[in-house]
Parts: C-alpha cells; structure tokens; sequence
C-alpha cells in the first residue's frame, strides 16, 4: 500500500484517505476489455469505443469472406490447411461420425458431418450425418 501525505487538519483520517485512494487506482487501472478505451479524471469517468479494434472483431465474428472448403480425397494425403490469423475467412470440413463394417456383405463404409467455423473460429453450423459411403469391399479368404 503506498503511504501518501495527508493534511494534519483535514476531515479525513490518513488510514481512510489511503484506503480510499487505492481503490480510486484500482478502479482507474480497470481494464474495460479490447473494444473500449477509458479513463478517470476530474471531470468524471470517460469510456469510447475503439473503432479499430471493432472492426476486427466484427469481420471476425461474423462470416465475412468467401468460405473456404477443405477437400477430403480419399486414398490421398490433403496438404489444405486453414488458419484463423492468416486466412480469416469461414471454413467448412468434413469428420467421419459413423463407421461401420457388414459382415454378411463385407463391407467397410462411414457417415461424415460437415462443420463449418466462422472467420473468427468459432463453430457456427454442424450439418446432418451424410448417407453411408463405401470405403472397401473385403473378400472372404479362400477356405
């Protein structure tokens, strides 16, 4: 706690004028979050909206940007990659939900849902699972 001067005849005690002026810094340094600048002063308390950083949270929260949809080739390895910082833009990839293996016709197949993320990341839509597709088709070993 910083020990500050206070008038010998003033109304109110040091410890209480200290107390006082800790929270008045406290509340001073309050961090009002990155769209907002503020302040404390004499006049009174001011808060603006910094219209940069605005900006940038709007085109990031929202789907702003055409979307970018990374293929899926099966067999081949996919070099496509999204990245929020440098792509900024909404993304759409598919995830395999379901697989299955049918024993009597020995067959290998998997269902996928399709998520897509907005500009800023953040999931927006996570589609129904697809129909079944077929990945391969066992044989049976000669007996």
């Amino acid at each position: 706690m910083m020990i500050r001067r206070v008038d010998p005849n003033s109304l109110v005690p040091g410890h209480a004028y200290n107390e006082l002026a800790n929270h008045v810094e406290r509340l001073y340094k309050l961090s009002l979050g990155a769209l907002l600048e503020g302040g404390i002063s004499v006049t009174g308390v001011s808060i603006a909206v910094d219209q940069e950083n605005l900006k940038r949270w709007v085109k990031r929260l929202f789907n702003y940007g055409e979307v970018l949809e990374l293929q899926s080739v099966q067999g081949a390895r996919d070099t496509d990659k999204w990245e929020q910082k440098t792509d900024n833009r909404p993304v759409k990839l598919r995830v395999i939900t379901d697989w299955q293996y049918d024993t009597t016709t020995h067959k290998l197949s998997y269902r996928t849902r399709t998520l897509t993320f907005n500009a800023g990341g953040w999931l927006t839509e996570i589609s129904e699972e697809s129909e079944l597709v077929e990945v391969h088709e066992a044989k049976p070993c000669p007996e």
